[in-house]
């Protein structure tokens, strides 16, 4: 990470010498408060713009979305509660992991199911 900091400091001080150049630089994070004080100052990242976590009715369409409605059924109420503090990236990340276990569970079986070991680790 601070690697990545000092890069983007260093790009920062390198265009604000450049002349008649304007640059918009839009970056997004899932962890607000890890992000260092020195990419807040002014003339680099000056505005902030949070994004709720998504409510009940979100989670369980990313959940449905990715993982289909039918086969997601069982474990449906056990997963919105425990997403409930999650972002829309971390939900689907969840959901796909799930996707991934089954699938190599599976093998070569044409229809995937579900188990409840997929979705929790």
């Amino acid at each position: 990470m601070r690697k990545i900091t000092g890069q983007l400091l260093y790009e920062f001080d390198r265009m604000s010498r450049l002349d008649n150049v304007r640059v918009l630089i839009l970056a997004a994070t899932n962890f607000v408060d890890c992000l260092d004080e020195r990419l807040l100052r002014a003339g680099r990242f000056e505005l902030v713009i949070n994004f709720e976590n998504p409510n009940r009715e979100d989670r369980e369409a990313i959940l449905k979305s990715i993982l289909g409605a039918e086969q997601v059924g069982p474990y449906l109420e056990k997963l919105l509660s425990q997403t409930e503090e999650m972002s829309r990236a971390g939900v689907a990340q969840l959901a796909h992991q799930a996707a991934k276990s089954a699938l190599l569970r599976s093998g070569t079986e044409s229809t995937t199911s579900y188990r409840e070991d997929d979705f929790i680790k």
